[in-house]
């Protein structure tokens, strides 16, 4: 962005800004996750409610005492739905849903504070209880130093832009007038979890993180000058 002539309306005479440039500079980091969530999911299908709702409540009872096995934090779990529903089948055939009963759920989200525990965490809750797992979502705490790395970068970014235009422009890069930083993205990896089921309890299942960015981003104005 470069100013423009601006009107005195006292003398009518043009008063010229000094030329400024405007650049978004991106900045990306790699980061080490500080923790992990996953959701497990247990259910029960049952010709009644409420034997589908037992079994589904001792599933999730077995989960509760894996947690405690592997010593993970009351605080760290938590139960975020429970569910009770008709289970239905289609019937290809007579082209029509029909009633087998009912499916009870619970679903607990756990946060890990070591990436490495989760294999086990998966392996075992498949194993015990059949467990779905949804995830991983890794965890980049706000002190992590990607965060500041990631800022770094971002405003090294914002000035080689500033001075490819400045170049081109014929002019100079001068002084920084003005720092925004705008919206910083969520945390992504590249490589997500890649996990495969076994029916054998203590068969783990890899979950790696590598990949795991974080950016930011700032808008930066300079003024430019006469190339000298």
């Amino acid at each position: 962005m470069l100013a423009v002539p601006e009107i005195d309306q006292r003398d009518n005479s043009t008063v010229l800004q000094a030329p400024a440039v405007t650049v978004r500079g991106l900045g990306v980091a790699p980061a080490q996750p500080d923790g992990v969530k996953v959701v497990l999911t247990v259910r029960h299908r049952s010709d009644a409610a409420d034997q589908a709702l037992g079994e589904a409540s001792g599933k999730a009872q077995a989960l509760e005492r894996l947690f405690q096995e592997l010593s993970i934090d009351r605080d760290r779990w938590v139960t975020v739905g429970l569910g009770l529903n008709e289970w239905t089948e289609w019937d290809e055939q007579g082209r029509r849903e029909l009633r087998r009963g009912y499916e009870a759920s619970s679903r607990v989200a756990v946060t890990l504070p070591n990436a490495a525990d989760l294999g086990r965490l998966l392996a075992e809750a498949a194993g015990r209880v059949e467990a779905a797992v949804d995830g991983p979502w890794w965890d980049v705490a706000p002190e992590n130093p990607a965060h500041e790395e990631a800022r770094r970068r971002a405003m090294a970014d914002a000035r080689l832009r500033a001075s490819v235009y400045a170049d081109a422009a014929g002019l100079t890069l001068g002084e920084l007038v003005e720092v925004v930083e705008v919206e910083a993205q969520r945390p992504r990896a590249t490589t997500l979890a890649r996990a495969t089921f076994s029916s054998l309890a203590g068969s783990e299942m890899p979950a790696h993180s590598e990949g795991l960015q974080v950016t930011a981003g700032v808008d930066v104005t300079y003024l430019m000058s006469p190339a000298s």
